[in-house]
């Protein structure tokens, strides 16, 4: 009965579609309230109703790829057809199902996505060889596309699609062959970036792919491993004339810098951003972004936030008041974050007789703490050790995406820095403290 009426209502929605766009629908049998779908740059909502189904249509000019990000999904839409999605959150990989005149296609695309697009041990061959499978690689997977006969509007696009999909994998090639290498740092040749430098970046039929959007903006990286972040943008403005490629791309190298470096010297990307950033959504979201940073700013107080110590025993941030205090934020399974601990050492012993606590805050799962604690007294490290009790909303409140990363708080609780120099580096700024 459930699968009759799940094919009437389809039925329903196909005699509704129009030649401008594509009629999408189904029944997905999951928590959310609404389906959502990016496509030409824009998310349409969808809301399920009381049996989960969902219905509508998505105005379009021309073919393209959508996503439905919330669950990794690729998809290809098309004016004047129509696609069912069917999925059950209980097995999704396993249920995911898709119907229509673009049920085949969308079913294609799945079932790329989920292959292991790229083997490990390949990242052990040298400059010559990798680049050569690659080459390989993208003209297996056009082969196999073509076996298909799926029309020439999508084949066209999908040819261009694949080449970015392995060139988007390639770029991480110099960071795992440096991992791996035996001869030392290991830095890109000739061959490697020609192949990498083969593709446009200008490409506006892709738009809407996840795969072109991956690869662009690792390339930008990946040219821009030398400059700093001035160089950086500068160079997208330079060699990237697409609009909705520029906004894309702009917004996310200034996402990614505030995110980590906070607001400090961020003046001039600001400024760029919004003078070249033209959509209203991305500006947006930097516009949230640097708030979150601003409440953080030198002179507010600090947020509180609940910590455990070695012996179970609670504590909050205000349990240090009158006191300067320095957080170290880490965790065991974070070796960037361990880095610093000999300098910590260094800096407390200088100054353990001042008014200031070294408070090294972990960031593992409380659900684990023996094991912090046994890596803790193994590992001889330094400073005060306290465990967070919420986590996620300790790293919301203070922007703590990348470790280690380190606080200094004043003896009123007010914020000096949220992000503190090194322990190898605080000696100007400890100078400037009534210590």
């Amino acid at each position: 009965m459930r699968v009759l009426l799940a094919a009437i209502y389809f039925l329903t929605l196909v005699a509704c579609t129009h030649s401008d766009s594509v009629q999408v629908g189904g029944r997905f049998d999951v928590q959310d309230s609404v389906v959502r779908i990016t496509a030409n740059n824009r998310e349409f909502t969808f809301p399920l109703d009381d049996k989960n189904f969902f219905s509508g249509k998505i105005g379009l000019e021309r073919a393209t790829y959508a996503s439905m990000d919330r669950y990794g999904i690729s998809l290809f839409l098309s004016p004047g057809e129509d696609l069912e999605i069917n999925v059950n959150s209980m097995d999704f990989g396993g249920t995911l199902q898709f119907r229509g005149t673009l049920g085949a296609i969308n079913n294609y695309l799945y079932e790329r996505e989920i292959e292991n697009e790229l083997k490990f041990k390949l990242f052990d061959l040298d400059e010559e060889e990798f680049v050569k499978e690659m080459q390989n690689l993208i003209r297996e997977k056009i082969l196999l596309l073509e076996a298909k006969n799926f029309g020439e509007t999508f084949s066209d696009l999908e040819r261009e699609r694949i080449k970015y999909v392995v060139a988007g994998w390639a770029l991480y090639y110099p960071n795992f062959h440096r991992m791996d290498s035996l001869h030392g740092k290991y830095v890109p040749g000739p061959v490697f970036d020609e192949f990498v430098s083969g593709f446009s970046l200008d490409n506006g039929d892709l738009i809407g792919s996840r795969d072109f959007s991956r690869y662009v903006l690792n390339y930008i990286y990946y040219k821009g491993r030398s400059m700093d972040i001035r160089e950086l943008v500068n160079y997208v403005l330079e060699n990237i004339h697409n609009q909705t490629i520029k906004n894309y791309l702009l917004s996310e190298v200034i996402m990614n810098h505030v995110t980590t470096k906070g607001l400090r010297d961020s003046d001039y990307l600001l400024s760029l951003c919004w003078k070249e950033v033209t959509d209203t959504a991305k500006i947006s979201r930097i516009e949230r972004l640097v708030d979150r940073w601003r409440r953080l700013s030198a002179g507010a107080t600090a947020p509180d936030f609940g910590m455990m110590n070695q012996q179970g025993e609670e504590f909050s941030l205000r349990s240090f008041a009158g006191q300067y205090v320095y957080v170290y934020v880490w965790a065991t399974w974070n070796e960037a974050s361990r880095e610093k601990f000999e300098a910590l050492r260094l800096l407390q012993e200088k100054f353990k007789e001042k008014k200031i606590r070294f408070v090294v805050l972990s960031l593992d799962d409380v659900q684990l703490k023996h094991l912090w604690e046994k890596y803790i007294v193994e590992n001889n490290i330094p400073g005060e050790h306290y465990i967070l009790q919420k986590r996620d909303e300790f790293c919301a409140r203070y922007m703590a995406y990348t470790f280690p990363r380190f606080l200094l708080i004043d003896p009123m609780g007010k914020i000096i820095t949220p992000t503190a120099p090194a322990p190898d580096g605080t000696e100007l700024l400890f100078k400037t403290l009534d210590l």
